[in-house]
C-alpha cells in the first residue's frame, strides 16, 4: 500500500491559486523530487539547531484543511512530498502563467523547476476561511515582529529616566518589558511557546494593562499648575511606553493563537489592529493637543491680556509669578516633553509604515520520516518560492 501511494503522488510540482473573499492563496505541493532535497534541508537544520527551520515558528494543524480522506494532497504527504502555501502575490502570478521558479532555503536555491496549474484541485473547492486567516495572521506576526527590535531601546530609556527620577511604575514597566524580550528570546530560538512561557506572557500582559490604563486616564487630564505640568512628561512618557509594549504583547498572542488555537487566529488579529489603531489615536491626540502646551498657551495668554498699568501697578505680583510659572512650564517642555513627543511620533509613522516582510513568509507543511509520521506545520521565510526574471 505504501509502494501505491508513493506512486500516485506526482513527480513535478504543481500549485493551485484559490481565491478567498477578497484574497488570494497558492497551494503547491512541491513533488516528490523537489521535496526529496527539501527534506534533506530540514533534516540537516534539525541535526545542526533542533528545529526544521530557523525563522518563523510552529503553526496548530487543525488550521491545515487538505487531509481529507482520499484528497490529492493526502496521497502526497502520505507519500513523502512537502507542501508550501503563501499569498505573495509574485508567487500567485508566477503558478497562474506557469513560469521556472526557485525553491529558496536559508542558504540559496535548494532546486529549480517548472511550477504549472494542478490538473485536479490540490484542495477543497471551498477553502475554509480559516486556513486563509492562518496564512494572512502570519504575515501580520511577521510584520510587527521588525517593530520588536526597539524593545531594547524602551528598556534603555526607562533605565535612563530611572536614573534621575525613580518611580515605581517606571520600575513595573521595565520589568515587564525585560520578561517580554525573555519570552520573545525564547520563542525565537525554539519555534514554540512553553506553558511556562504563557504564563509569563500572561504575567507581563497584566501588568502593562494596569500601568496604559492608569496613564491613559492621567494624560487626559489638564494641566492646571506647575506641579502638574512637572508631572505631564513622566505621565505621557509612561503611557507611550506601555502602549508599544502592549502592541508587542497582543503580537505574542497572535503567535501563540497560531500555534495553540487557530480557531482564534481572527479574533487575535482584530485585537492587534484594533490596539495599533487606539495607539495611533492617542498619539496622534497628545501630539496634536497637548494637555502641557495648551497649559503654556494658556499662561502666555494671561499675561498678555494683562495692560500695562496692571503689568507694572495693578498686578505686579501676580505678574512676576506668570512669568516664573512660564518659564518653568517652557523649560519642561522643552527639556522633558519634546522627546517624549519625538519618541511618540516616530513610533506611530513606524506603526503606519509596516513594511513587507511577512510576503517573505511561507506555510510548509510535511509528514514526518517520508509520510508515515506525524504532520507538521511552520511559518518561516526560510523556504519560499522565487520566481525566476526573464533574463536569469
Amino acid at each position: 500500500m505504501g509502494w501505491f501511494r508513493r506512486a500516485r503522488a506526482p513527480k513535478a510540482a504543481s500549485g493551485q491559486v484559490v481565491t478567498v473573499d477578497s484574497g488570494k492563496l497558492a497551494v503547491v505541493d512541491l513533488g516528490s523530487v523537489i521535496s526529496h532535497d527539501v527534506r534533506a534541508l530540514i533534516q540537516r537544520n534539525t541535526l545542526t539547531h533542533g528545529e526544521p527551520f530557523r525563522s518563523g515558528g510552529v503553526l496548530g494543524t487543525s488550521c491545515l484543511p487538505i487531509l481529507g480522506a482520499g484528497s490529492a494532497a493526502a496521497s502526497s504527504l502520505f507519500a513523502g512530498n512537502v507542501f508550501l502555501a503563501t499569498a505573495n502575490p509574485a508567487t500567485l502570478m508566477a503558478l497562474n502563467g506557469g513560469v521556472t521558479s526557485a525553491v529558496m532555503g536559508s542558504t540559496g536555491i535548494v532546486a529549480q523547476a517548472p511550477f504549472i496549474a494542478a490538473s485536479t484541485a490540490i484542495m477543497p473547492v471551498v477553502l475554509p476561511l480559516m486556513f486563509f486567516m492562518t496564512v494572512s495572521s502570519m504575515m501580520m506576526s511577521v510584520r510587527f515582529g521588525r517593530l520588536e527590535t526597539s524593545l531594547n531601546r524602551l528598556a534603555q530609556m526607562i533605565e535612563d529616566v530611572l536614573k534621575r527620577d525613580v518611580a515605581g511604575d517606571y520600575g513595573e514597566v521595565l520589568g515587564a518589558l525585560t520578561r517580554l524580550q525573555d519570552v520573545s528570546a525564547e520563542f525565537d530560538e525554539s519555534r514554540r511557546f512553553t506553558d511556562e512561557m504563557k504564563i509569563r506572557l500572561a504575567l507581563v500582559e497584566r501588568d502593562l494593562s494596569a500601568v496604559h490604563y492608569k496613564y491613559d486616564l492621567l494624560t487626559t487630564k489638564s494641566v492646571t499648575s506647575e506641579v502638574g505640568a512637572k508631572l505631564a512628561p513622566t505621565d505621557q512618557h509612561l503611557y507611550a511606553l506601555s502602549g508599544i509594549a502592549s502592541i508587542y504583547v497582543d503580537r505574542q498572542r497572535l503567535r501563540l493563537a497560531l500555534q495553540d488555537n487557530p480557531d482564534d487566529v481572527a479574533r487575535s488579529v482584530r485585537a492587534l489592529n484594533q490596539k495599533v489603531d487606539q495607539t495611533r489615536t492617542g498619539f496622534a491626540k497628545l501630539l496634536e493637543d497637548n494637555p502641557l502646551v495648551q497649559y503654556e498657551r494658556e499662561l502666555k495668554k494671561s499675561l498678555d491680556d494683562m495692560g500695562w498699568w496692571a503689568k507694572n501697578v495693578l498686578r505686579r505680583n501676580e505678574k512676576d509669578e506668570l512669568e516664573s510659572t512660564s518659564a518653568s512650564v517652557l523649560g519642561v517642555r522643552a527639556d522633558d516633553l519634546t522627546p517624549v513627543l519625538s519618541s511618540m511620533r516616530s513610533w506611530s509613522d513606524s506603526l503606519g509604515e509596516l513594511d513587507d516582510a511577512g510576503l517573505a513568509q511561507s506555510v510548509v507543511y510535511f509528514r514526518d520520516t517520508d509520510g508515515k509520521g506525524k504532520l507538521k506545520a511552520y511559518y518561516t521565510s526560510d523556504l519560499r518560492l522565487e520566481p525566476k526574471s526573464e533574463t536569469a
